[in-house]
């Protein structure tokens, strides 16, 4: 192999295993509780494997099972869909979760792939590319102090290391992978945009730039906002540069990429926003999901080891009228202020920023005396603890066989009943950690189980609760309302027992204290 390609291929290959093995450990602690295949996020994990199941169930569109709304299905979550298609019945939960992380997987190399291409437009260095793509990939900020008594410094929040995936990369890598999938297909076209600056490239380049746009937004319609943003402000700073301080750029060459880029994503940008504002459902959905930015010292904190050295970097560029290397400078300029914009999903527009900051960090590294360049290297070690305590977090989770991360036996037998029992389009009420985790076993739909996907949640999850802990006074002509036609009562359901005395419920199957019931609105 090229020695210039080995560093990304190690770094992949280290990164995948490093991140799979809380999950074969997972399996490896099945006993009667069954393993969900997640280790963070677990309430987000069972929707992408609920997903999953609705496509291997024929469905092509996104339609959540996590409510009772009518949708009339939206593009979105392609790929877990797709990947759905590959899997059947028996053992389909496995199926699922084992192609799910052969998605992350896979994804890890490809993005290794790019990271190495966009930083080899720097870096003449390999041992250098690499590191990049590692600290992209795998790096974090201050947050590693917070469990070792300075959780002060946040104020008993939680650091962004821990539990945002745009503000560092490797929670996608351990868990996420069309957020890996998109990043990979992102910054192709990034660098395909500015190795054109540098060069020319042939056509198919460009085409498949624009398609690896196209691809991101199947993946993460958001970076499609943002791609386009930077590359907006990128070609606005170079236009500006040229004329006031007549830096050479060829304005015709950046066009000749940069449309083929809008091409490919404009479409699916404006094919997004009409949906949002003209579906019933995905307004209601729109309201729900709200992803807000925590205080700017949280982010001063995630970021100050880099902060010195991107200066320094930034202030390189500059001084040595580094065209492409300007792109970076904006996109570290402006992502942390453009996550106060006023847009429900504001803490998403940090997605690439921590790359740009790398950039200009290295290059500021390069550009350093020795002696700042071993205090460099120093810090630089401390930037992959964040990783290690996640994987150790994830070891942790695995070992206790608890919920969330593992169910219990019972319930997926009762699961497993259900999907033999009912009907694809039939609607269940059941307690809200339940409703989450039954869809990613079986494709019925669940009147709550998800906080953005399940409409109305908020109005909703009080009546439910309500109506499990005493189904005696339950309001039959609500539950018709919502349309359910199945109930399930765990053995935490304080109304189980007199459920069974209710006419117009009738008993389906039972299994260890989990009773499903069909409800009956005719005398």
């Amino acid at each position: 192999m090229d020695r210039a390609r080995r560093g990304w291929v190690l770094l992949a290959v280290a990164l995948a295993i490093l991140t799979t093995l809380p999950y074969l450990l997972g399996f490896a602690q099945e006993g009667e509780a069954r393993f969900t295949g997640f280790v963070f996020g677990v309430e987000d994990g069972n929707s992408y494997i609920a997903k999953m199941l609705r496509g291997a169930e024929g469905d092509w569109l996104f339609r959540t099972p996590y409510t009772n709304m009518p949708q009339t299905g939206f593009l979105a979550f392609l790929p877990y869909l797709l990947l759905g298609k590959l899997t059947s019945i028996p053992g389909q939960h496995v199926q699922l979760v084992v192609l799910f992380h052969l998605f992350r997987i896979v994804g890890i190399f490809a993005l290794a792939f790019v990271l190495e291409r966009l930083f080899s437009l720097f870096f003449p260095s390999e041992r250098v590319r690499w590191v990049g793509a590692a600290l992209v990939m795998a790096g974090g900020g201050l947050g590693w102090l917070a469990p070792f008594g300075m959780q002060v410094l946040w104020q008993e929040r939680t650091p962004l290391e821990f539990y945002s995936p745009e503000a560092f990369g490797f929670l996608s890598v351990l868990g996420l992978p069309h957020l890996v999938w998109e990043r990979a297909f992102l910054f192709w076209g990034l660098y395909v945009l500015l190795k054109s600056e540098q060069e020319d490239v042939l056509l198919k380049e460009r085409m498949g730039a624009g398609i690896s746009w196209l691809l991101a937004g199947l993946m993460q319609p958001q970076s499609l906002m943002i791609g386009m943003g930077v590359v907006g402000l990128y070609g606005a700073g170079r236009l500006m540069f040229a004329r006031l301080a007549n830096w050479a750029w060829d304005l015709r060459r950046f066009l000749r990429t940069a449309l083929w880029l809008g091409l490919f994503a404009a479409p699916l940008v404006i094919y997004t926003g009409v949906c949002f504002l003209t579906d019933p459902y995905l307004r209601v959905w729109a309201q729900q999901n709200l992803i807000t930015s925590p205080p700017l010292s949280d982010y001063f904190l995630a970021y100050a080891p880099v902060i010195p050295l991107a200066i320094w970097g930034g202030r390189a560029v500059l001084r040595e009228r580094n065209g492409t290397g300007v792109f970076f400078l904006l996109w570290a300029a402006v992502f942390i202020p453009a996550a106060y914009l006023p847009y429900d999903l504001q803490r998403r527009l940090t997605e690439g920023g921590w790359a740009a900051c790398v950039v200009l960090a290295l290059l500021g590294y390069l550009r350093t005396s020795v002696r700042i360049q071993r205090a460099a290297r120093v810090v630089g070690v401390t930037l992959f603890i964040p990783a290690v305590i996640l994987l150790a977090g994830g070891g942790l989770a695995v070992g206790a066989v608890r919920p969330p991360v593992f169910r219990p036996g019972p319930e997926t037998a009762m699961f497993l009943k259900i999907r033999q029992l009912l009907p694809k389009d039939a609607v269940i009420l059941a307690e809200y950690d339940t409703s989450n985790a039954l869809p990613a076993w079986t494709p019925q739909f669940t009147l709550i189980g998800h906080g953005p996907e399940s409409a109305h949640l908020r109005e909703l999850r009080p009546k439910v609760e309500t109506f499990l802990a005493d189904p005696a006074n339950g309001d039959l002509e609500w539950l018709a309302a919502q349309r359910v036609t199945h109930v399930l009562f765990t053995p935490n359901d304080a109304g189980r027992g007199a459920a069974k005395n209710l006419p117009w419920l009738t008993e389906l199957a039972e299994v260890e204290g989990y009773t499903l019931y069909a409800v009956e609105y005719s005398p």
